[in-house]
């Protein structure tokens, strides 16, 4: 199925460029499997504005109370769940800590996708704890399956008829990060002109 949206694969291919290295950064310094980073691809397709109905938002589409549980500012000001790198790390955490929970990393997986607690009660109604076992709801049986099709994809895009070249990929973004204390609310734009 995924396939059959050519264009939002070369999109997933070319962010690919952009936000792996980070997250195999963050993955491997934190001794997580390097696939998890399917995880946002299946969640966001890489995209950092992302969003759903149900109020889930960034490229690792965190709700807003499991942000702030993971140390990520969610107010009228500050939605730290769009920050890429603050949400990657909260993302690794969180995953981490369902895998502790769950001890597998399919569990964690379903858990990351419909919540610990529903997970919880459908394991304990069903007496089952192997995610291939259980009846989940259909986005959650689906949720593993998408992230192996996507890995499948995207490393070896050629296989599926994609053929992209390293200089179609976008390249990670460059910065400075700057601390900046303001007495009063400070439009960005202002402090950009004012650092030149």
């Amino acid at each position: 199925l995924m396939l059959w949206d050519r264009a939002q694969v070369i999109l997933w291919l070319k962010r690919t460029g952009r936000y792996f290295p980070h997250i195999r950064t963050v993955l491997r310094g934190r001794d997580l499997p390097e696939d998890l980073k399917y995880i946002a691809v299946i969640e966001s397709a890489l995209k950092p504005r992302a969003g759903s109905s149900r109020g889930a938002r960034g490229i690792w589409q965190f709700i807003a109370s499991t942000a702030c549980n993971y140390d990520l500012t969610v107010d009228r000001f500050v939605d730290e769940r769009r920050n890429f790198y603050f949400a990657t790390g909260a993302a690794a955490s969180y995953l981490k800590d369902l895998h502790d929970r769950f001890n597998s990393w399919t569990l964690a997986c379903a858990a990351y996708n419909m919540g610990e607690r529903g997970l919880e009660r459908r394991i304990e109604k069903q007496e089952v704890k192997d995610y291939y076992h259980l009846l989940l709801p259909a986005e959650t049986q689906r949720y593993v399956l998408r992230a192996i099709a996507a890995k499948l994809i995207l490393t070896d895009p050629a296989r599926y008829g994609f053929d992209l070249h390293p200089e179609d990929y976008y390249k990670p973004r460059k910065f400075d990060r700057v601390k900046l204390r303001a007495k009063y609310p400070t439009p960005l734009t202002l402090v950009a002109k004012a650092a030149g």
